[in-house]
Parts: structure tokens; sequence; C-alpha cells
């Protein structure tokens, strides 16, 4: 039996709790339900546990399952008459990645189907984005310029300057730690609740660095008065 396949990488990502119900939708339309409820399975790997459920109604109403996730994995499989797999979708949601891929014996509906998930999908990119392609490069350079800058500050008796290095210094390596815990600037976002929290890790995270470019830019200014 021939088999087509389409792979995507999907950029950052943040759904909503009625954007995952939205999104699991398009994928049980598009691979009808058999008499196997193992067929369809939606999964998160968390620190301590493990969460798999064959329909999105267990999965939300989980007790563990935390206000905000950053892995996920979604698989259906169908079958034709001949009891053969002949329909495969998988997506795997992760901290600093976002794969989709789909197999079948019907490339109109492998077609279709991908349109309808990608576009689906950018349509929920991260606000923030873009910060998620170029933090990874800049993150190894940054606390060494700042570093740097607060060694030379020292030395040319420059304070205003030094603390401000010092506390760009510290920022930033903060920032870089947290962005590869996964807490910072995650790829993936996935609010399994209607309400969000305001002050959440990363926003705090981020008002804090604002504040700490603030205080680079006025503290010079106010050493000197």
């Amino acid at each position: 039996m021939k088999s087509y396949t389409r792979t995507a990488k999907i950029q950052p990502t943040l759904l909503t709790k009625n954007d995952l119900i939205g999104l699991v939708e398009i994928v049980k339309k598009s691979v009808p339900a058999s008499d196997r409820a193992e067929d369809f399975k939606i999964s998160t790997n968390l620190e301590k546990i493990n969460i798999s459920e064959t329909s999105i109604e267990t999965f939300l109403a989980h007790h563990d399952l935390p206000e905000k996730i950053t892995r996920l994995s979604i698989s259906a499989i169908g079958w034709n008459n001949d009891i053969n797999i002949d329909k495969n979708v998988r997506m795997t949601f992760y901290d600093n990645y976002i794969n989709l891929n789909i197999d079948g014996s019907d490339e109109t509906w492998v077609l279709g189907i991908n349109a309808q998930l990608t576009n689906f999908l950018k349509g929920k990119k991260s606000k923030l984005w873009f910060l998620n392609k170029i933090f990874p490069f800049i993150s190894g350079v940054l606390p060494i310029e700042f570093l740097y800058f607060f060694a030379s500050s020292i030395k040319d008796g420059a304070i205003g300057y030094s603390i401000s290095a010092g506390i760009l210094f510290v920022t930033t390596t903060i920032l870089v730690a947290l962005f590869f815990k996964g807490t910072f600037l995650p790829y993936t976002q996935i609010y399994t609740k209607e309400k969000r929290r305001i002050l959440t890790a990363q926003n705090i995270t981020i008002a804090l660095a604002i504040l700490s470019l603030i205080a680079t830019i006025l503290m010079p200014i106010l050493v000197r008065n």
C-alpha cells in the first residue's frame, strides 16, 4: 500500500483551553473514530507524573493537570476496510520545538489535514515568537558582554555604570537559566483553564528584565547627581 507523508515544524505557539479543544476537533473529524478508544491519545509529560487519556474531556478533567503545560502529544490513527492503518496524525509540542507528522494512503487527505492543522496553528503564534528565535543565539553572548562591561567599569571607577552592568549581568544570567529550563519564553504554551493568571513566572521575569533595563539607563544619571 502506497503511503504519503507530510511533516512540518511549527512556530512558537500559545494555545488557550478552547484552542486546544478546537485543535483536537480538527484531528477527530479528519480521522474517523473506531471501536478502539486508544486510537486517539493525548498526553503530557510533567515533572512528577505522566498524564495520558483517550479523550480531550478526560484529559482536561484530570486533577493533576496544571494550569499551563509546555509539553503535549496528540496522536490519532484510522483504519481501512482491510484493517490496515491508513491514516496517522502525530503532533508533538515540546519546550523548544513543535513537530507535525501526517501519514496516509490518500494523498488528498494528507495534504488536506496538513493544511488545516498548519493554518490553525499559524493563527496561534506566540506574540513573542521572534524572541524564541533570536534568544538562543544571544544567550551565550549577553552575560559575557555585561560581565566585561562590569569589570571595565569597576576598573575605570565608573560606579554608576558598574552597578548598571552588574544588574544586567545578573538579570541576563537568570533569564538564560530560565530559558533553558523552559520557564522563560517557552516554545510551547498551552493553558488548560479558561481563566489565566497574570502573575506567571514568564510575566514576572519579563517585568524584572524591563525594570533592570530602566535601572541601567537611569543609574549613571542618578549616581552623577
